[in-house]
């Protein structure tokens, strides 16, 4: 949810990989602060993998929306529902993948 502006920013590739912690700048720039007030994330069918090809090994039926006005506790909330929900743990420690939980 939070790379929904990525396109805004002037280097979008700057924001994939390592450099995800850095997608919060995006939400600062002229032309992106200030313009969301609500946020609501389709949850019928998440996918909890890289995508944006789905895998249905990492998708299930969860029905839901989840909305709010912060949009990094949206994203924080819909990361570790759909972790949980797919059995994955919510720390991936440092790997590349989410490891099944025990």
């Amino acid at each position: 949810m939070l790379k929904n502006y990525i396109m805004f920013s002037a280097r979008p590739l700057h924001y994939h990989d390592a450099n995800n912690v850095k997608l919060g700048e995006i939400w600062k720039l002229p032309i992106v602060e200030g313009k969301t007030r609500l946020v609501v994330v389709d949850a019928l069918r998440p996918l909890c993998d890289k995508g944006p090809q789905p895998d249905p090994r990492y998708m299930w039926d969860y029905r839901g929306l989840v909305g709010g006005t912060d949009p990094v506790a949206v994203e924080s909330v819909c990361s570790r529902s759909s972790r949980r929900s797919a059995g994955l743990c919510v720390a991936s420690r440092g790997r590349s993948h989410p490891r099944r939980c025990a």
